[in-house]
């Protein structure tokens, strides 16, 4: 069983959200979209609104 994770996301604006209790993150290169997975459902994020998303512990801040 896969335990869950915050996933952090920074915005092409430098804002930040941590979303917890995420089970699944990716990219859908069909429709240019990340989406995460929390409590059976999808969330969507345009890519081109997105700086960095992954999980929270493996973010170094040498990506800003």
């Amino acid at each position: 069983m896969k335990e869950d994770f915050c996933l952090l996301i920074i915005y092409s604006d430098g804002s930040t959200k941590i979303v917890e209790n995420v089970e699944n993150y990716g990219f859908k290169h069909e429709s240019g979209l990340f989406y995460f997975t929390k409590n059976d459902f999808n969330g969507f994020i345009p890519r081109e609104h997105v700086k960095f998303i992954g999980k929270l512990f493996d973010y170094d801040s040498t990506y800003e």
